[in-house]
């Protein structure tokens, strides 16, 4: 497959239009599909979910593999890289003793991540980059310029994960099998990385392991964001996320 229909799949999918591309999943690059990064020298797997320091583990793994970022936007060109990857039909044999690991977030706090890092970036921008929450929205006829973060909320919590773009998906959507058992060995939490940080180089006997801190976003602190409404309505369309991962409000 050339890069351009790569490219398209990659896209099409960040939008949210899972349900459509069943069809033609076969056609779409593994790495994609299996959604994890294979560090076979470390005996590791990694699940990376968006806006859970996913950008700076996959740059220290890009260089552990050879991987070449190219382009003038590297913290973007990263995601196009196709890292190895492990089957998941294959964990209960081949990779059963892997450690596999992942990070999340407070799904409150990743919220306002992606409304002032995916939204209001893009649209302060004077050169146009295509935002894929902006795409996702716009197909959902939810979208409109400058939209304000009630509003977005209230965009977001009418689309299931099945539709939704990958940085508002709920989180154990990633890291489940088909019974809905949880396939990760260790879930690190991002607001306490720099102690869960330690654990995952021990396991995985890379003490070299140090992470840039990339895609930061400035911002004031995530709680104002919220009203009780607000607050009301993250709580039932991430109930899963808030329960499996033991997060609050204010944890």
């Amino acid at each position: 497959m050339n890069k351009l229909k790569i490219y398209i799949l990659i896209f099409l999918k960040k939008i949210g239009v899972n349900k459509l591309l069943k069809p033609f999943r076969k056609l779409e690059p593994d790495y994609y599909q299996e959604g994890n990064i294979l560090l076979e020298k470390y005996k590791t797997i990694y699940f990376p979910i968006a806006k859970a320091a996913c950008t700076s583990f996959k740059k220290v793994f890009a260089g552990e593999l050879g991987l070449a970022v190219k382009g003038d936007n590297p913290e973007e060109m990263i995601h196009r890289l196709e890292f190895p990857f492990a089957r998941r039909e294959e964990f209960d044999n081949k990779y059963k003793d892997y450690f596999k690991f992942a990070v999340v977030r407070n799904p409150f706090s990743r919220l306002v991540s992606v409304y002032l890092n995916k939204v209001v970036d893009f649209e302060n921008k004077t050169d146009y980059r295509l935002s894929p929450v902006i795409e996702c929205l716009k197909r959902m006829g939810k979208y409109k310029k400058g939209i304000s973060f009630a509003d977005f909320v209230k965009a977001v919590v009418d689309i299931p994960d099945e539709e939704i773009e990958g940085h508002l998906c709920s989180q154990y959507f990633y890291l489940i099998n088909e019974k809905g058992d949880l396939i990760v060995d260790f879930v690190a939490r991002f607001e306490n990385l720099d102690h869960d940080l330690l654990f995952i180089k021990e396991k995985m006997n890379f003490p070299g392991l140090d992470l840039p801190h990339l895609m930061k976003t400035k911002h004031k602190d995530w709680r104002d964001y919220y009203n009780e409404d607000l607050r009301r309505l993250v709580e039932e369309r991430y109930k899963k996320d808030l329960d499996i991962f033991s997060y609050k409000f204010d944890i």
